[in-house]
């Protein structure tokens, strides 16, 4: 039994029967999910009686974890802070939106919404699609619901030790409060996202493993969809995630290659991987597709068990927790099933089958196995320092050198890959790899003459990322006055082009002044690659909002400074706010003043330093003491618009791509 947070330091627990209340009540959904299990086990297509049951014990399993989440989603609105999990994340000052997203900010809650997102993804196949009305087809769905009933059976399972529904005998007045670092309007959207781009995956991994078992073909049609349907919620969790990042003191910019970013970004790669593997599987006999879907499936376990082991060093990730061995003997669990039912093909995991005198078959193997070398890279940094706290005992981690360095080669690769992607079917592979030679050289050349960047490897890759954006430009144009359901497939390809060209000109070409002397009420001149940017900071408005309960008494959640900032640079003002601010629960925390124009960023941030700490402990003791200066940074970030407006094209593109389908759903393999 997990161990229970207390705040009157006695146990506290609700005996039943000799266990504990909430060992019960979280137990009830596994059972169910037992019977459930075992009434598919059992059932067979003659016996269409059973039909309505077994559904039935699956709806009443899904809606009880989905129930348990209510409950606490209603605790935090309702400032019910008995409950453990509110206590720890939440408080009486939150707005009600904030509240909302802390229901998800500690790991139990969090879990309980995850498996809920899974469940209702998994029951809402199961009621349309049903068992089908012949008994091959019956066998089939039958065996998927087996398979998905297990897997979410051994997730249901680890409820137990996580303890969402822990409470307290003596009821706080007050919680902890929100960590300011998830006070942001992106932690609304960022988990929930990511969340059901997960849970999309378990239907089709459960499907591709049913029909190996049977060795029977697979009709890709339904896999497809909900393929699609991850990849764009991945996608907006992973965007969302990166622009959360950016607005933060601290994170690293939009993208650090923190171990849960890699994870996260990880399913993504294989599930564009399984995209582009439909145009070179051909008439071979080969588990290419078969084996992204379970690869896309398995690295979403392992994105949850990085975010919620603990064994990783990441300012995304959750303490240590009991669950992660658990995590592991599922992720196990699910590789033994899925290889045992691959014998009985005989078939090759990858076996590619490429026309070498097609500019498409060669550009897309190209995109494919960039993106497979991709994913390799991103699991060769997640696994090693995992293997090295197992093995050893040490904490090392992967710097983002190691990813820079191996992943732009694969990735310019892949930019080559989606030029030749969407050129005419007219044009001939001399052809194509005379263009990518001639961006190759003029890259060359701008790397050589440090032109346009400092960066000698952004330009080597600019120009063959500028032709990729202008051939699909052009295909964009000509599917609109052709083949309209294939503009969301090209508004996909030229939103990667403009992420790519944003991330290489904004990465390279960052400005920063150095920690500044600035005073509130005058202006500071600040000179930065030939421009001249004012900054006026306003007087100090002193802030001391909240109460949070803490060791048995009452205090002060927040005490700071909001500094009203305005800024002219090339005959253009703008203003914003730049805080710091001491939490007692959290220690201090520095929220820069951000300034967001189509061309260039600026962050202003007040620097760290024992000043300021000085200041606010002044200020929690009842000095409020407005500073007279202080030391702010200065940071200019050109075209980081780019990359969030290809985002929305990729989200776009793919929304078009689920409602103006142009392709069914082929079989890839005929049995043995």
């Amino acid at each position: 039994m997990a161990r229970r947070r207390s705040f009157s330091g006695q146990d506290t627990r609700k005996e039943v029967l000799g266990l504990s209340y909430e060992f019960v009540v979280l137990s009830v959904p596994f059972v169910l999910l037992l019977m459930d299990a075992y009434a598919l086990y059992t059932l067979s297509f003659e016996n269409q009686r059973r039909l309505l049951p077994n559904n039935l014990y699956f709806t009443l399993s899904v809606l009880m974890v989905g129930a348990f989440y209510l409950r606490l989603l209603y605790a935090f609105v309702a400032d019910d802070f008995g409950f453990a999990a509110v206590y720890l994340s939440s408080s009486t000052s939150l707005s009600l939106p904030y509240k909302l997203a802390a229901s998800y900010a500690g790991p139990s809650v969090s879990y309980l919404l995850l498996l809920s997102m899974v469940g209702l993804v998994v029951l809402s196949y199961r009621v349309g699609a049903g068992f089908g009305g012949d008994s091959g087809t019956f066998e089939l769905r039958r065996r998927t619901y087996l398979l998905v009933d297990l897997a979410y059976l051994l997730l249901v399972a680890l409820v137990v030790p996580y303890d969402p529904l822990a409470r307290s005998a003596l009821v706080p007045p007050e919680g902890l409060g929100l960590n300011p670092s998830l006070k942001s309007f992106w932690m609304m959207i960022h988990p929930p996202t990511l969340f059901l781009g997960y849970a999309f995956t378990f239907v089709p991994a459960a499907y591709v493993s049913a029909a190996l078992s049977l060795r029977k073909s697979i009709d890709f049609k339904h896999v497809r969809v909900l393929m699609e349907c991850a990849w764009l919620f991945l996608t907006i969790g992973v965007v969302t995630g990166g622009a959360w990042a950016y607005g933060v003191a601290g994170w690293g910019g939009y993208w650090s290659w923190d171990p849960a970013e890699v994870a996260s970004l990880m399913p993504w790669l294989t599930i564009t991987a399984y995209f582009h593997s439909f145009s070179i599987s051909g008439t071979k006999r080969t588990l290419t597709k078969e084996f992204m879907v379970f690869l896309s499936f398995l690295l979403c376990l392992f994105a949850m068990f990085i975010t919620r082991s603990g064994w990783v060093q990441s300012v995304h990730a959750y303490a240590s927790s009991v669950i992660a061995a658990g995590m592991i003997m599922t992720m196990l669990a699910e590789i033994v099933v899925f290889f045992h039912f691959r014998r009985g093909t005989a078939l090759p995991l990858i076996n590619l089958e490429i026309d070498w005198k097609s500019v498409q078959s060669v550009s897309m193997a190209v995109a494919y196995a960039s993106l497979v070398g991709l994913t390799l890279i991103c699991v060769v940094g997640e696994a090693v320092p995992l293997l090295a706290k197992v093995i050893t005992g040490a904490e090392i981690s992967i710097g983002g050198g190691y990813y820079l360095n191996s992943c732009y080669p694969l990735t310019l690769a892949f930019v080559a890959g989606l030029a030749g992607c969407n050129l005419t079917t007219g044009v001939q592979v001399r052809k194509y790899t005379f263009m990518i030679l001639s961006g190759a050289a003029v890259g060359t050349i701008l790397a050589a003459l440090g032109y346009p960047t400092p960066n000698g490897l952004a330009n080597f890759g600019l120009p063959l990322v500028l032709i990729a954006a202008a051939v699909v430009l052009f295909a964009l144009v000509r599917s609109l006055f052709g083949a309209v359901s294939t503009a969301g497939l090209k508004l996909i390809h030229l939103g990667t082009c403009l992420i790519l060209l944003g991330v290489l000109i904004s990465s390279s070409c960052v400005l920063y002044s150095g920690n500044l002397e600035a005073k509130t009420g005058e202006t500071t001149q600040v000179q930065l690659d030939g421009s001249r940017i004012s900054i006026q900071l306003g007087e100090p408005q002193f802030e001391k909002t909240g109460a949070i309960f803490l060791q048995g008494e009452t205090w002060f959640e927040r005490v700071g400074d909001r500094v009203n900032v305005r800024i002219t640079s090339d005959a253009e003002t703008y203003t914003s706010n730049l805080s710091f601010s001491i939490y007692t629960a959290y220690g201090l925390f520095y929220e820069p003043a951000l300034f967001s124009t189509p061309f260039r960023d600026y962050h202003i941030a007040a620097v760290p330093s024992g000043e300021i700490a000085q200041l606010l402990f002044g200020q929690a003791a009842g000095q409020p003491v407005a500073p007279a200066r202080l030391l702010i940074s200065v940071k200019v970030v050109p075209l980081v618009s780019l990359i969030w407006i290809g985002a929305v094209l990729l989200v776009i593109g793919m929304i078009l791509r689920l409602f103006l389908r142009s392709d069914v759903g082929r079989t890839t393999f005929a049995p043995n």
